[in-house]
């Protein structure tokens, strides 16, 4: 073996020593991190579930309380479309988010802002403001719908068929928009 070749091996295997090292170094880290993993740090999650004041039954009277707001939201067309907007539809909703959520829009700790007078922004302060801020988005315009666009149902009846509730925005959006409400009454 020539003076080169053994400095050229030598080199090669202190950059495979090198390598095989570093290699081990990151995975002894990742491991020790991965097992010492807290769930909760830096999201307060712990705090979160000392503080539930919701139960997570409800009852029968409850649910329909519930599943008539939502129907009723349902049933309102609240279309828009790149050149028309339904902004009678849109009063009518915040008239219904009004009457359905009185709480919320009483609450000391909201803070309820119209905005462009159709755009709802809800600001909740809470009770500890140490605690991480949350946010709640949904909107409640729909695209334009017919019968004839292969519904089972007319878009806004929300007719309950087999257990399924049929409507514009039945999942995009207002049902988050009635349970991000409905959840504000229950924090």
């Amino acid at each position: 073996m020539t003076e080169s070749n053994f400095k050229m091996y030598k080199f090669i295997k202190i950059v495979f020593i090198s390598v095989f090292i570093i290699v081990l170094v990151l995975l002894s880290i990742a491991s020790i991190r991965t097992f010492s993993l807290d769930v909760n740090a830096g999201l307060q999650l712990a705090r979160w579930e000392k503080t539930n004041n919701m139960s997570l039954v409800i009852d029968d009277h409850q649910r329909e309380e519930l599943l008539a707001k939502f129907k009723e939201a349902i049933r309102i067309p609240t279309v828009s479309s790149d050149t028309a907007i339904n902004i009678t539809a849109l009063s009518q909703f915040g008239e219904l988010l009004r009457k359905a959520f009185p709480t919320v829009f009483s609450s000391s700790l909201v803070q309820h802002e119209l905005v462009a007078n159709y755009s709802h922004l809800f600001y909740v302060r809470g009770s500890q403001p140490d605690l991480i801020p949350y946010m709640l988005l949904a909107h409640i315009d729909v695209v334009p719908a017919t019968e004839s666009d292969g519904w089972e149902a007319p878009p806004f009846s929300a007719k309950e068929i087999d257990g399924f509730i049929y409507g514009r925005g039945t999942i995009d959006d207002k049902d988050s928009l009635m349970v991000g409400d409905q959840k504000q009454l229950c924090i």
